[in-house]
């Protein structure tokens, strides 16, 4: 995906990747998806690698709901602080509707990308920042809780030790 909005970044003369579109006003994302529309990347338009890259972020999507839905119930099991526990499970959820989000922000661009030439544009940032907040926030609980876990293990490990 790095490497198709590289693409799309380098043959525009605003450098326009992925993520501009998603948070661009009905304007911005017009000049934007034009601009797409116009210019050639081998034997396709850079609208139709915007279509290949947003097609695989669904793959990308998966794993990244899955991942943290696993890490955070793994997580949630060894967790000892009852409020920590409750953020963990609440991930769970988080997680979820961010995934969603995500798809319902995808299915939009889909739409835009096929309507360039209708001049039609529904902006994705009422989707994307909420994604965005909900990924980023399970992502912060799970690693906050992680690396008190790993902490807490470090210390319980040296005072059986012993002093050295």
């Amino acid at each position: 995906m790095a490497c198709q909005d590289r693409v799309l970044r380098c043959g525009t003369t605003g450098h326009y990747g992925v993520i501009d579109v998603e948070k661009a006003g009905p304007v911005q994302g017009l000049v934007i998806l034009n601009e797409w529309n116009g210019k050639r990347y081998a034997d396709k338009t850079l609208v139709q690698v915007a279509v290949n890259n947003t097609r695989w972020d669904f793959l990308f999507i998966f794993c990244y709901v899955a991942l943290l839905l696993l890490h955070s119930n793994d997580q949630m099991q060894r967790e000892k602080w009852l409020w920590l526990n409750g953020l963990l499970r609440l991930n769970i959820l988080l997680a979820l509707f961010a995934g969603t989000f995500d798809i319902i922000e995808d299915l939009l661009l889909f739409y835009d990308f096929r309507h360039v030439p209708d001049n039609l544009y529904l902006q994705t940032i009422w989707f994307t920042v909420p994604k965005f907040v909900l990924a980023f926030w399970a992502l912060a609980v799970f690693l906050f809780s992680a690396i008190k876990t790993a902490i807490a293990n470090s210390i319980k490990e040296k005072s059986r030790q012993g002093p050295a």
